[in-house]
């Protein structure tokens, strides 16, 4: 039986296997952005999956309420995820490409990582990027 692992729990696990086999800086700085990203989205995605669809009066009022914790998403701050949601696609596509993806062509790279974007007001207390490696990393 195969016991998947919570996304948490797989952050983790990098984590310490990072600790004991280190990796380039690049490498390195690719996971610590998708990790801050993740940590930062996870909440988000938890509501969305568990919660309920509310809204008081009309639609424009529409929001997610995930009962067991009394929290409340708008639509907005939903779709305000959007672009940190991209971003982590490419940091996790560049983060495997960098540890070495199993039966890849070599002459196939994945998207670079772009700018950073913009945290949505309500996320940015939970949000604390990684200092930028000091020496010059391509395509980041």
């Amino acid at each position: 039986m195969v016991f998947k692992l919570a996304a948490r729990e797989r952050r983790e696990r990098i984590r310490e296997l990072i600790a004991v086999n280190p990796v380039p800086p690049e490498t390195e700085f690719l996971f610590k952005e998708l990790d801050v990203v993740m940590q930062a989205i996870q909440p988000v995605r938890n509501n969305l999956v568990h919660s309920i669809l509310l809204w008081t009066g009309d639609r424009k009022n529409l929001f997610f309420h995930l009962r067991s914790k009394d929290k409340n998403l708008t639509k907005e701050e939903v779709f305000a995820t959007e672009d940190l949601t991209t971003y982590a696609l490419l940091a996790v596509l560049n983060f495997r490409f960098a540890v070495g993806p199993k039966d890849h062509d070599p002459d196939e790279i994945p998207p670079p990582l772009p700018e950073r974007p913009e945290v949505p007001e309500f996320l940015r207390p939970s949000l604390r990027w990684p200092e930028k490696p000091s020496t010059a990393v391509s395509g980041l």
